[in-house]
């Protein structure tokens, strides 16, 4: 009885068995480091969960999506990036003396994590995104994409704030089916969180999405009471965009306050 060959996901020859004869890749199925979920061969990002895998993970792996140099973002986003560690922290840590807002020359240094914990490491490389998003700098987007992604991916446990920060990731550098495997598990523990609705707005507003924009504003406010009433810290973490979104979201639908 033959045995049955497969394609090699590296070299792309026919092989057998554990491993290819020819370049030595193994072929067994990968999993997902996360949520262990089996994985077709040769896929970048986890499809349940949108953890970056091999190549995906490493540096240089990002781009930033097209749209970030024509587009202005709103100020729920640049506000929830502060709202993360605090003004003065970021602007000492991330940015050292330069001024807030001012576009730092390329090629970027990365940020000091050494002495942090690996949610303050994941957390520091978001800001450093949203940073550069705002600024339209979507060099250092694309530069410290893979490392953020790659350090929340270490995590040892996802919650909601984690993953609406790796979604907002993926949303500013194109990857939207990752950043929606990100909302599809903040909705799968609670369809209402409020992060997971600004989560929604943004895939949607920079998919061109005028209707899915005007949906995540009104579900938005149909949950904004209940759920700002628990008290999530993560909801505390996130207040200044939070408001932010709330302002805008009530504007938009012409809601009185």
């Amino acid at each position: 009885m033959s045995q049955r060959t497969v394609r090699c996901p590296k070299c792309g020859g026919e092989a057998s068995g554990k491993f290819c004869g020819e370049c030595g890749a193994s072929l067994a199925p990968p999993t997902c480091p996360s949520c262990k979920t089996d994985l077709p061969a040769g896929v970048r990002f986890c499809h349940l969960c949108g953890t970056p895998l091999g190549a995906g993970a490493g540096a240089g792996a990002g781009a930033a999506h097209p749209k970030l140099a024509r587009l202005t973002l709103p100020a729920w986003i640049a506000v929830g990036a502060i709202g993360t560690l605090g003004i003065g922290y970021i602007a000492l840590q991330v940015f050292g003396s330069e001024p807030p807002g001012q576009q730092p020359s390329p090629p970027a240094l990365a940020p000091d994590i050494s002495q942090l914990t690996p949610r303050e490491r994941a957390d520091r490389l978001f800001d450093r995104i949203v940073r550069a998003a705002e600024a339209g700098d979507t060099a250092q987007v694309g530069q410290f994409q893979p490392m953020a992604l790659a350090a929340y991916s270490m995590l040892p446990r996802q919650d909601s704030d984690s993953r609406y920060h790796v979604g907002l990731i993926h949303s500013l550098t194109g990857a939207f089916a990752s950043a929606r495997a990100q909302l599809d598990s903040i909705r799968d523990t609670n369809p209402d969180h409020l992060l997971g609705v600004m989560l929604d707005f943004a895939i949607a507003q920079l998919t061109d999405n005028a209707a899915g924009q005007q949906q995540a504003y009104s579900d938005f406010l149909d949950a904004y009471d209940t759920e700002i009433a628990l008290q999530k810290p993560e909801y505390t973490a996130h207040d200044p965009a939070i408001k932010a979104f709330l302002t805008t979201a009530r504007q938009a639908l012409g809601v009185n306050n």
